[in-house]
């Protein structure tokens, strides 16, 4: 199953939405792309970084679907905090400062 989410200004959609939200506050706002790197979901000025996000491999929801397709920030995301978790790992002098702004 596939789904889509429209184009929409960060600033107004959570979690950027949220007061004080921001990268420095721990709150990540990931924008997808698709496989010609063009914006498929969040935009504007409170997207903090985008990743890849259409036709993303992912984990079925019930045993007749081992594996499914996800498109939207919702797998970017998912892909952006995993390569901030191996860079960490791999990483272990950064400081807590420059590890609440990733």
């Amino acid at each position: 199953k596939q789904w889509y989410q429209r184009r929409v200004r960060a600033c107004k959609a959570t979690p950027s939405s949220a007061k004080g939200s921001s990268a420095l506050n721990g709150v990540t706002t990931v924008g997808s792309t698709n496989e010609d790197d063009a914006v498929i979901s969040k935009i504007g000025r409170c997207v903090d970084l985008f990743a890849p996000g259409y036709n993303i491999p992912a984990a079925g929801t019930d045993d007749t679907v081992d594996r499914v397709e996800c498109t939207g920030s919702l797998c970017a995301a998912a892909l952006a905090a995993g390569v901030i978790a191996q860079t960490l790992r791999s990483n272990s002098k950064i400081s807590v400062e420059v590890q609440k702004s990733m």
